[in-house]
């Protein structure tokens, strides 16, 4: 550690320049990469869980009168829909008693 230190004091000016340019530049860059791979993180997350969202409700709105009628063949087939989605693995659909009206546990991949 001494020797750095050592090397450095004894280094001219024009490389003590260059060393903390150097320096700076790398911890500038080390903060900016880390702050962009975060908020690349919480975007990717908000998205998918706005994503999510907006397919459950256009589930939910599209299986109610099957669920209303009790017609678990229609909700299945809407559910069907859903093997396009590679991020969507299981999903449950209830009836206001909280009984399973149908699911996509069979499709599991």
């Amino acid at each position: 550690m001494f020797g750095i230190l050592q090397r450095f004091r004894d280094s001219s000016i024009s490389q003590k320049l260059t060393l903390i340019i150097v320096a700076t530049s790398f911890i500038v860059l080390l903060i900016a990469s880390v702050t962009f791979v975060a908020y690349s993180l919480i975007s990717f997350r908000r998205q998918m869980v706005r994503d999510l969202s907006v397919q459950a409700r256009i589930i939910g709105n599209n299986t109610a009168a099957a669920i209303a009628f009790n017609d678990s063949k229609n909700v299945t087939e809407t559910l069907a829909a859903l093997k396009a989605e590679p991020s969507i693995h299981l999903v449950y659909i209830h009836d206001r008693a909280g009984e399973v009206v149908a699911n996509t546990s069979d499709r599991i991949r």
